[in-house]
């Protein structure tokens, strides 16, 4: 994964926060872990997972009639690759640090 691919937006790292911390979840599930007051769509959280797909940060398998999504890389992995990138610790440090 080169560094341009590895550009995360803000919403696709809500996205991921929730797959780690359930592992793999349906569509369904991630959405429902969504905080409600970012007021997103099911449709919005459908778009943000084909990126993370197409970015190569989730896999994806179909079970039955859903899709199930697998981070492919640990959170911690993730996150020191973004550290790397100045513009991600400006953006985001008080996501992860406390003051």
């Amino acid at each position: 994964m080169n560094e341009v691919e590895f550009n995360v937006s803000n919403a696709e790292l809500i996205v991921m926060r929730v797959i780690w911390s359930l592992g793999e979840a349906r569509v369904d599930e991630i959405y429902a872990q969504i905080p409600q007051e970012l007021e997103w769509s099911l449709a919005t959280v459908k778009t943000l997972l084909g990126r993370l797909v197409k970015k190569e940060m989730l896999s994806t398998e179909k079970e039955g009639r859903k899709f199930v999504y697998r981070p492919l890389m640990e959170e911690c992995t993730a996150i020191n690759l973004m550290a790397e990138s100045k513009k991600f610790v400006k953006r985001n440090m008080s996501m992860f640090c406390k003051r």
